[in-house]
């Protein structure tokens, strides 16, 4: 099975609880003979030692402990990543699944509209975000979304 995470940030940054959880999940994953997994995040959060310790290349598939991951380059806003756009359009319909991680990313919807229209089988990972205590964050545009 083949399946895409798609993620803000992701191991080895600690910018969010996910990085190091999606890296946990997609690590055990990928030890199954079976299963072939690659993370799409982007290139944020990340130290250069990180960077140089794990030879981390923007828009390149890197071997992050095992797991495939590829950090795209961006301009100002992640919405703005013309390697992101262009990958994920070329390559959608080659995976049996997508995690895209967290509701209120602002690439999530217009991923979830393409996998849609290109019949990719996905689902959201809300990760609490609509927890009544959640929402008073950015509320109204969580109540618009």
């Amino acid at each position: 099975m083949k399946t895409l995470f798609i993620i803000g940030s992701f191991f080895p940054s600690q910018k969010g609880g996910p990085d190091s959880s999606i890296f946990w999940l997609v690590k055990s994953l990928s030890k199954a003979s079976y299963s072939q997994n690659l993370v799409l995040s982007f290139f944020d959060g990340l130290s250069s030692q990180d960077i140089k310790k794990f030879k981390i290349e923007k828009n390149k598939i890197c071997k992050i402990k095992g797991v495939n991951a590829i950090f795209f380059s961006y301009f100002i806003f992640k919405i703005f990543s013309f390697g992101y756009w262009s990958y994920l359009i070329k390559n959608c319909k080659k995976y049996d699944l997508v995690n895209i991680n967290s509701y209120f990313f602002s690439i999530s919807i217009l991923s979830a509209l393409i996998f849609k229209f290109r019949g990719v089988k996905y689902y959201l990972s809300l990760r609490g975000e609509i927890f009544k205590e959640t929402l008073k964050y950015n509320y109204f545009l969580k109540i618009l979304l």
